[in-house]
């Protein structure tokens, strides 16, 4: 099982896991990775969050979710197996997910590769734009 941790910064608290990160602040919440596109992750986690704090202080609700029991119960593919980014320049590709296949149907080529991030040249639009390499396939 992978390790879940608490980044505290000025006046945001982001809770980090393998798939993606929960992020806290007076502004508001966001998601990234897998739970920002995953169809109840985020607002799960955010319900909780929002009801746990009217009773307790915000660092201990994020704690809490820190604990793998708690988080299973709110998103239970928090701890999937990241494959590591294979992709390359010039590979053909497609998405996985429903939204950016309805938006994207034609996928595109990759143009260049950055860590998490894959940056394709749309066949739809022939704009170049980055991805999270896990909405994509080769094909």
């Amino acid at each position: 099982m992978e390790k879940l941790s608490l980044n505290c910064q000025h006046d945001y608290i982001t809770l980090k896991t393998p798939n993606g990160n929960y992020t806290t602040s007076w502004n508001g919440a966001k998601a990234s990775g897998k739970m920002g596109y995953h169809p109840t992750a985020f607002r799960n986690i955010d319900r909780y969050v929002e009801t746990e704090r009217k009773t307790r202080k915000l660092i201990d609700v994020m704690t809490s979710l820190t604990d793998p029991k708690i988080l299973s119960t709110l998103w239970a593919e928090w701890d999937e197996k990241v494959e590591q980014n294979m992709f390359l320049p010039t590979d053909k590709v497609v998405f996985t997910q429903p939204f950016f296949i309805k938006r994207y149907p034609k996928g595109g080529v990759v143009t260049k590769v950055a860590r998490k991030n894959v940056y394709i040249r749309l066949t739809d639009t022939n704009e170049v734009i980055g991805f999270d390499f896990q909405v994509l396939k080769k094909v």
